[in-house]
């Protein structure tokens, strides 16, 4: 009986151990998820930034339209406005490419997102068999003392 008492307490303490891992696993799956909220938040920031330059995209080519009429009407300054409408083409495709990157950009955070998500998914499954575990533990212990009584 000592002896199975002594077996008894090292298994409680064993459940009290895993229960530790239990809170300290389901701490690091909150954070997780917080994490994956914030890169959520950051991905929908980006969006916002590329409607955005789009629409700038969209008034420059309406600047640059509006600009080759005028060189057209004002004969005397065509070479240099020529230069000027060519310079703001540049510059809108530079930002149609810059828009593109930050589109790739956006892409690769929504699936790093998925992926976190997944893991964030995952790590709960293993909370959840580690509850199960300390549970099926404290029942064995509950039997072993009933055994030593």
């Amino acid at each position: 009986v000592a002896g199975m008492s002594a077996v008894v307490a090292g298994m409680s303490a064993v459940a009290a151990g895993m229960s530790v891992g239990v809170a300290v696993v389901s701490v690091v799956v909150a954070g997780m998820s917080a994490v994956v909220a914030g890169m959520s938040a950051v991905a929908a920031g980006m969006s916002v930034v590329v409607a955005g330059m789009s629409a700038v995209v969209a008034g420059m080519s309406a600047v640059a339209a509006g600009m080759s009429v005028g060189v057209a009407v004002v004969s005397v300054v065509v070479a240099g406005m020529s230069a000027v409408v060519a310079g703001m083409s540049a510059v809108a495709a530079g930002i149609s490419a810059v828009v593109a990157g930050i589109s790739a950009v956006a892409a690769g955070m929504s699936a790093a997102v998925a992926g976190m998500s997944a893991v964030v998914a995952g790590m709960s499954a293993v909370v959840a068999g580690m509850s199960a575990v300390a549970a099926g533990m404290s029942v064995v212990v509950a039997g072993m003392y009933a055994v030593v009584a």
